[in-house]
């Protein structure tokens, strides 16, 4: 049995009420008895109800006053204590000094500026920051759109825009942020890792992770079946003494092998340039030994264990 909207049973309603007030009015025609008051309501029920044919949304606040809603959602988690600074990190993925400091670099990127003829609010861009860190910092059930839309007091369309325009506004940094380092950076980084490690000549610490698909992808997708048990996309990761990225590989399916990917990264093919004399990555025993290389100590094979 089909279910009707709200809308649409609103309307029968009020079709029916105003066929009621029509046969009343031709009763009253009939008898000859006038009353301008009952003319006058009728007149105002034909009018509401050919307003309310022609209206998409009956039973939606309109647009500013969710507008309203979700800004006083970012001005509750930004400016005050709803959300205490453990609270904020969990929600958000970063500390409030971390979400100015992004901020800051991005807040008078011309995405967020309306375009439209209509000039209709776009929203601010500390909200669209927030849209991009809860959908980073959210997985499963709560990673979807609509949930996350509720969270913002916006729907799950208006969630994706601002997600996506977000999105294009961070990849505008990109080189800006994620950058290998000249020699002059490399030698400090060095003196900071044999300071703390005790490892001379290391400039950073290569390592790679898998990024899950939600679904098979159709070309290939056997390829990208992990070691994991899931589909996943490859990313090799190499960041420095401070956690700092400094160059991303991402693209290769899953199930190929770390060393694979550093072996073809544009930084191996680059690595006379990219690295001085001596210097080098520190990785896992996943990594091949070479001159820009060292990777974990590897049990030769049939060798007895050292433990104990």
């Amino acid at each position: 049995m089909p279910r009707y909207s709200k809308r649409i049973l609103f309307l029968r309603r009020s079709k029916e009420l105003l066929k009621k007030r029509q046969r009343s009015k031709y009763l009253r025609f009939l008898l000859d008895m006038e009353d301008e008051f009952e003319d006058d309501m009728d007149s105002m029920a034909v009018m509401k109800f050919k307003r309310h044919s022609k209206a998409r949304y009956l039973f939606r606040s309109c647009y500013r006053s969710r507008y309203v809603k979700r800004t006083t959602k970012v001005d509750k988690a930004l400016f005050t204590k709803k959300f205490t600074s453990t609270e904020f990190k969990e929600h958000f993925r970063v500390c409030r000094e971390m979400f100015w400091a992004i901020h800051e670099r991005i807040r008078d990127d011309v995405e967020f500026v309306s375009v439209s003829q209509a000039k209709r609010k776009r929203g601010s861009s500390e909200l669209h920051l927030l849209v991009l860190l809860k959908f980073l910092g959210s997985n499963g059930n709560e990673a979807t759109p609509s949930k996350l839309g509720q969270f913002f007091k916006m729907s799950k369309g208006s969630f994706l825009i601002y997600r996506d325009r977000m999105v294009v506004v961070l990849l505008k940094h990109l080189d800006d942020t994620v950058f290998w380092p000249e020699a002059d950076e490399r030698k400090e980084i060095a003196k900071r890792i044999e300071k703390k490690y005790l490892f001379p000549n290391c400039v950073g610490f290569p390592d790679g992770t898998l990024l899950p698909l939600e679904v098979k992808p159709n070309l290939s997708g056997e390829d990208y079946f992990s070691r994991k048990s899931c589909y996943a996309v490859n990313a090799l990761i190499t960041c420095d003494d401070r956690c700092r990225i400094r160059d991303v590989v991402i693209g290769w399916p899953g199930s190929v092998h770390d060393n694979r990917v550093w072996k073809t990264s544009a930084l191996y093919a680059k690595r006379e340039s990219c690295f001085s004399p001596k210097e080098y990555l520190l990785g896992d025993s996943a990594f091949g030994a070479s001159r820009v290389m060292v990777p974990a100590f590897k049990k030769p094979r049939g060798a007895p264990s050292c433990e104990g």
